[in-house]
């Protein structure tokens, strides 16, 4: 995207593995994914030009208990979670929003999973889309 522009990934669109999509009227499109199990993984391929980024994931977490998960960009983990504690409706994980450095032009691969390999996550909530915003 160029700078101010927004690349929006819906999650159901993404290659799921033990996720269950659901429907609510409130999810854009409709649908969300549910994180169901330590293996739950949501991925998509994306081809960024160099520059900065930050990146945001809508979330609806039902409690404190089921709303940490990860988006890793290639090997990198980000830790994500939405406001504490959660309004258990839609919004923006903007408490750890995501600075992502984008050294290179090429094709990354984003992960969405409740756990990275050093710190555990969760499960349980719904997640609706993925979006990047080139700031420059």
């Amino acid at each position: 995207p160029a700078n101010g522009k927004e690349l929006k990934v819906e999650l159901e669109s993404m290659a799921l593995t033990n996720c269950a999509i659901v429907d609510d009227a409130k999810a854009s499109g409709g649908k969300a994914i549910k994180l169901t199990a330590d293996d739950s993984t949501a991925k998509i391929m994306i081809k960024l030009p160099k520059g900065e980024y930050s990146g945001l994931v809508n979330e609806k977490a039902p409690s404190g208990a089921n709303d940490a998960f990860y988006v890793f960009m290639d090997e990198k983990p980000y830790r994500s979670y939405p406001s504490d504690p959660p309004t258990g409706d839609w919004e923006l994980t903007t408490r750890t929003e995501m600075a992502i450095d984008v050294a290179e032009e090429k094709v990354y691969e984003f992960t969405i999973t409740p756990h990275s390999p050093s710190r555990k996550g969760e499960t349980g909530m719904l997640l609706d889309y993925l979006v990047l915003t080139k700031l420059k």
